[in-house]
């Protein structure tokens, strides 16, 4: 009895096991498996650690190969999966961290991650107390002057990313008078500036975020205008020298108590450096305000120095070369000729000359034999330099015909015994290289035999 019940339970089972097999067939059958990608799946950032922040990831989604019921993907988007990074136990630092994915459609399953690694750079929290600097925009009204402004709190609270952090040197607190004749209070939004004075940006948190500033009013019992005065430091070059000095503007008022302003004569400004000038100077600068006066000149004063060279003149000698001679010629006179150049410049273009740097040519193309004349050429002059003159300005110039030396032969001449040789003087004249004119005489010679 117990042998047969427990028969019938196994093909039972048998029978139920084929059902659901043949029912699972026939499921594929009609709702086959689908495989696709399903891209845009947000990547959320879990377990950040207490005192870090996520500075970039190189990705905030990813893409996702899913296997799904036919059925099924009518309901899947990138909303369907929940992907996530955990950050748990991390430092600052960079990371490359995989990504985890959970369905939330039933009978979805995830294939493939891509991309399968995120990565992380994550940067440590800092705060940092900078003090308030104020600036105050625009000038007191005629007769009125500011004095030092006074801000509450002196310091604030900067925190954030420590790389950004690091660059705050101050918070600048900017206001505007407007005209005020009377103390001015204002509320002020500060601005974070680093070293260079370049406005800091980023997910910043100041605190407090306002300051409130009080400017004094100061109404001036007196004025005097007074005369603004450049001092100068160093010296320029050697062979240079200052010829003016502007300063724009030339005057200052000043303002305050009549027995204070009563010595004053000028006012000076800040040193100006002109070490080594070869060329003019300019520089915008401050001015050094005497205590116990006010003035509403806030900008810098412009100060010019107009530096020149040192004119000078000198002589000197060059030697003369001829250029471009034409073939079979030469030059009788003069010999080794030399001119005296002189000079005008600055002196220390003129202390600078050597022997090489200038010569002196004289172009002979196109001459023929006899007297010339030709000016004598400057080569090689610097261009800060000028010819004053060239001693002399004309070269008188003799040309000849070059001689070439023939060789002769010299006959023997045998004596033919009672032959006389009588001379027969014959006047004559042959030119001279000189144009003179030169008498010779001509030889004739008679053979005569003996009686």
């Amino acid at each position: 009895m117990l042998i047969s019940a427990a028969k019938n339970a196994m093909l039972f089972l048998l029978a139920l096991g084929l059902a659901v097999l043949v029912w699972a067939v026939a499921q594929v059958e009609q709702n086959p498996e689908t495989r696709d990608y399903i891209p845009g799946v947000s990547v959320e950032v879990r377990n950040v650690p207490a005192g870090l922040q996520v500075v970039s990831t190189n990705q905030n989604t990813v893409s996702l190969f899913v296997s799904a019921p036919q059925d099924v993907w009518s309901q899947l988007d990138s909303r369907s999966f929940h992907a996530w990074i955990d950050l748990t136990g991390l430092d600052a630092g960079s990371y490359d961290l995989p990504v985890h994915v959970t369905p939330q459609v039933r009978w979805a399953r995830v294939l493939r991650i891509l991309p399968t690694t995120i990565n992380v750079r994550l940067e440590r929290l800092t705060q940092k107390v900078v003090p308030v600097v104020v600036s105050v925009l625009d000038d007191a009204p005629a007769g009125f002057s500011l004095g030092t402004p006074v801000v509450t709190p002196t310091q604030l609270i900067v925190s954030g990313r420590q790389s950004i952090v690091d660059q705050v040197t101050e918070a600048v607190s900017f206001i505007r008078i407007e005209g005020a004749r009377s103390d001015v209070e204002r509320i002020a939004r500060p601005v974070l500036r680093d070293g260079r004075g370049a406005e800091v940006v980023g997910n910043l948190t100041i605190k407090p975020d306002t300051v409130t500033v009080t400017v004094p009013v100061i109404q001036l019992l007196s004025y005097k205008t007074v005369a603004v005065r450049a001092v100068i430091t160093g010296t320029v070059a050697a062979g240079y020298r200052i010829t003016t000095i502007v300063v724009e503007p030339q005057t200052l008022t000043l303002g305050g108590d009549p027995r204070v302003l009563e010595p004053i004569a000028y006012v000076n400004t800040m040193p100006v450096d002109i070490s080594g000038a070869r060329t003019d100077v300019a520089k915008s600068v401050g001015f050094v305000l005497p205590p116990g006066t006010a003035t509403e000149r806030k900008a810098d004063i412009l100060v010019l120095v107009r530096v020149e060279p040192i004119p000078g003149q000198e002589i000197i000698r060059r030697a003369v070369s001829w250029v471009n001679l034409g073939k079979g010629l030469r030059v009788l006179a003069p010999v080794s000729p030399t001119v005296d150049i002189e000079l005008s410049g600055p002196l220390a273009d003129l202390a600078r000359i050597t022997a090489s740097d200038i010569t002196v040519t004289v172009d002979l193309a196109n001459v023929t034999p006899g007297v010339v004349e030709r000016v004598p050429v400057v080569n090689g002059l610097p261009r800060t330099l000028t010819v004053v003159r060239i001693i002399p300005e004309r070269l008188i110039i003799l040309v000849d015909t070059a001689v070439t030396p023939t060789p002769t032969s010299s006959p023997t001449r045998t004596p033919t015994p009672g032959a006389s040789v009588t001379p027969s003087p014959t006047p004559g004249t042959t030119p001279s290289p000189t144009g003179m004119r030169t008498r010779s005489w001509a030889w004739s010679r008679s053979m005569s035999s003996p009686a």
